[in-house]
């Protein structure tokens, strides 16, 4: 997928899977690259959350789909690490498909 936005970060989980075959790949990308505007499927909502720090926030992609519930979703780093832990302990990766 080619995307002209800088990759913040990317981890990747090369032990995957109960048999250690599949790879996990995390890429972050910082909340200020996306130009929100009124309307937009945005989680969290601006207007829910107006204490949210957008310089800490960051758009989701996992295996090369945007993660999130809606279709611009934001995590903190923190967020982000629990999602991991989660689907590692799980040893499935849902995405939602947005």
């Amino acid at each position: 997928m080619s995307d002209e936005r800088p990759v913040f970060a990317r981890w990747r989980f090369s032990n995957a899977g109960m048999l250690g075959n599949k790879l996990l790949i995390f890429e972050l990308f910082e909340a200020k690259y996306w130009r929100l505007k009124q309307g937009m499927p945005v989680f969290p909502s601006p207007r829910d959350c107006e204490a949210v720090d957008w310089s800490r926030m960051y758009r989701v992609r996992v295996n090369g789909r945007w993660f999130g519930e809606k279709k611009y979703s934001f995590f903190t780093l923190p967020q982000i690490a629990a999602v991991a832990e989660r689907m590692l302990e799980s040893q499935e990766v849902i995405l939602i498909e947005v």
